[in-house]
């Protein structure tokens, strides 16, 4: 599984990603109840006025229009999203309650609208507002019926008609499955933000910044289980561990960009001269260690031998013109499949290994049975 370079830097995906936070999605969920809450105002607002009645409810439903128009100002030109919302569902409170008072108070088809106004709250402000709007409504409900039962007030200046609750149910169906869509779709662009953000603190955890192969943490880990999967089958895993030669010089001479440069294009050239299923990790600095599955120690000196043929007779493109490195390399595998052998020792043992290839003039593979 040799990690393949990617040229975004860690983390650009939040930087650039589309997707919006969840107080963004909030401010844009109130713009839209903003606008949906105005159309159906002024719906009402011309309905009311041509049905010619009374002026008392157009201009209860003009003054709830004129609140709405204001809250979503709010929302849109200076992103002020908590009084916006409240506004909002004010205004829609506002002009249900009162048309309902003058169009057969309890009775009136009106009321059941109230029902939408905490579903709405909690949507664009979140549920402890809806809880607060759910209160106001079921005690605005409850005020209604006592000053029509109990005190026998009734402010009725248009009796309900028979079509009014059909049309309030209709509408109020399609604004709450209206509200539900917008809902559930924030939600849906708030948790992709949230794996997105997972997605690459995962990657950051895992993957070496620089040369975007595995980290040393991950390579343990995986390391010890493709160990575990070999002595199950009873089969061999070896490992490589190489560092580059003089990289110090290198850094002294050139600096450290160019340093950085020669890491990835060592990475490349080893990426490329190696399996799907081969597992390349930075260990630290310029050492770097490959966990070779279904290889033996004689397989796995070969493919070693390949890596350092390859890199000596390939410069790697810099800033500073191309350069030639070469690499020492360590090779070992466990004694036997039949025990699990610890990875620290195996790694230990490779890293002897490519030490007494540097110390035996560098630029060569050292293979060691542990």
């Amino acid at each position: 599984m040799v990690t393949k370079r990617d040229d975004s830097k860690p983390g650009e995906c939040l930087l650039t990603s589309r997707e919006v936070s969840y107080r963004d999605s909030l401010i844009r969920v109130t713009r839209l109840g903003g606008i949906t809450a105005a159309t159906f105002l002024f719906s009402f607002v011309l309905l009311y006025w041509a049905l010619g009645l009374p002026r008392a409810i157009v201009l209860i439903n003009l003054a709830g229009l004129l609140m709405d128009l204001v809250g979503l100002a709010l929302v849109s030109c200076f992103h002020i999203h908590r009084l916006a919302a409240h506004l909002i569902t004010f205004a829609a409170y506002f002009s249900l309650l009162g048309t309902a008072l003058y169009t057969g108070g309890i009775d009136a088809s009106s009321m059941v609208w109230l029902a939408f106004v905490p579903i709405a709250a909690t949507i664009m402000v979140g549920t402890n507002h809806g809880v607060l709007w759910g209160v106001i409504s079921v005690s605005s409900i409850l005020g209604v019926y006592l000053l029509n039962r109990s005190l026998g007030i009734d402010l009725t200046l248009v009796p309900p008609q028979s079509t009014d609750r059909l049309i309030d149910l209709t509408a109020v169906t399609l604004a709450a499955g209206t509200a539900i869509y917008f809902n559930e779709r924030t939600k849906a662009l708030a948790l992709n933000h949230l794996e997105s953000a997972r997605a690459t603190l995962n990657h950051l955890a895992t993957v070496d910044p620089l040369t975007n192969v595995f980290n040393r943490r991950y390579f343990f880990d995986r390391a010890q289980i493709e160990l575990e999967i070999a002595r199950l089958r009873k089969s061999c895993t070896s490992i490589i561990l190489l560092d580059i030669d003089h990289f110090k010089r290198i850094n002294d001479s050139y600096g450290h960009n160019i340093g950085d440069q020669i890491l990835i294009g060592m990475v490349a050239i080893c990426q490329e001269n190696l399996r799907g299923t081969d597992t390349l990790a930075r260990l630290g600095g310029e050492e770097f260690v490959i966990l070779l599955p279904e290889t033996d120690l004689t397989e796995a000196h070969r493919v070693a031998e390949r890596l350092r043929m390859k890199l000596e007779h390939t410069p790697i493109k810099t800033d500073s013109g191309f350069l030639n490195v070469t690499i020492s390399l360590g090779v070992t595998s466990p004694p036997t499949s039949d025990v699990l052998f610890p990875v620290h020792k195996l790694v230990q043992g490779a890293d002897e290994a490519m030490y007494l290839a540097k110390r035996s003039g560098r630029n060569r593979v050292v293979t060691r049975q542990d």
